[in-house]
C-alpha cells in the first residue's frame, strides 16, 4: 500500500523536490495513515467521481439509443401498413388529439420505450389527449404534422432517409424542425455526455452533437 501511495504522489506532483520530501516522510512517519488519509480520499474522489458519473450516463445513453431505434423501426412498420406514409404528429390539434406515441403503440407495445432514462419526465399512457412525453420527440412540423394538416410525409418524399432526423432526445414531443435564428431542432437536448440520441428515417440511430445537426439543412427534409 505504501509503495502504491508513493507512486501516486509521483504522478500527481509536478515538483520533483516536493515529491521527494513527501516520499521520505512516508518512509519514516508513524503518523502517515491518520495524517494523509483524508487528503488521499479527497484526491481520489475528485479524480474518480466524474469518471463514474460519465460511465453511468454512458449506460443510460445506450439504453436510450436502443429505445429510439426501436421507435424508428416501429414507425417504418407503421408506414408499411399505411401506404408508405409515416406516422402523423397527432390526429388533431384539438381534443381528442391522440399524439404519435399512442398512434404507434400497436407497433411498439411497450410504453417504457418512450422514456429516456436521463430525462426529467416519463410518459403517462393514460394521457392520450395531452402532449405527454418521456423525453423523446418527433420531427414536427416537417416529417410529422397533424393528420388534419397533411399528417406524416410519404417515404418517397424523403430523398436521403439516412440523413433525415426523425426521433431524438427532446424537451417535449416536437423537435421543431423549422429554421429559426439559423437553428433547426431548437428543442433537442444533448443530455448524454453532451450528445443527443437521434433516429433517422432509414431506421438507424446514433448519438450526435447538436452542433453537427442544428445548422445543417441536410438533416431536416422539407415537405
Amino acid at each position: 500500500t505504501l509503495r502504491c501511495l508513493r507512486s501516486m504522489f509521483h504522478l500527481l506532483s509536478p515538483q520533483p523536490q516536493l515529491t521527494q520530501t513527501i516520499t521520505q516522510y512516508l518512509l519514516i512517519s508513524p503518523t502517515f495513515p491518520t495524517f494523509f488519509s483524508s487528503q488521499i480520499i479527497a484526491i481520489l474522489a475528485a479524480i474518480l467521481f466524474p469518471v463514474f458519473a460519465r460511465a453511468r450516463e454512458r449506460a443510460r445513453q445506450t439504453s436510450c439509443l436502443s429505445n429510439v431505434k426501436q421507435i424508428a423501426l416501429a414507425g417504418l412498420m407503421y408506414a408499411q401498413d399505411w401506404n408508405e406514409t409515416l406516422p402523423p404528429f397527432a390526429y388533431h390539434s384539438e381534443q381528442p388529439r391522440t399524439a404519435f406515441p399512442w398512434i404507434m403503440h400497436p407497433y411498439v407495445m411497450n410504453w417504457e420505450v418512450w422514456n429516456c432514462p436521463s430525462a426529467d419526465s416519463t410518459i403517462n399512457p393514460d394521457h392520450e389527449n395531452m402532449y405527454d412525453h418521456g423525453g423523446i420527440g418527433i420531427a414536427y412540423p416537417n416529417i410529422a404534422h397533424y393528420l388534419t394538416s397533411g399528417g406524416g410525409m410519404r417515404l418517397a418524399q424523403i430523398i436521403e432517409p439516412s440523413k433525415a432526423i426523425w426521433f431524438a432526445d427532446n424537451r417535449d414531443l416536437w423537435l421543431d424542425g423549422s429554421l429559426q435564428d439559423g437553428i433547426y431542432g431548437r428543442r433537442m437536448e444533448a443530455r448524454h455526455n453532451e450528445n443527443a440520441n437521434i433516429a433517422f428515417v432509414d431506421g438507424h440511430a446514433r448519438a450526435m452533437r447538436l452542433s453537427e445537426v442544428q445548422t445543417n439543412s441536410d438533416f431536416w427534409p422539407r415537405r
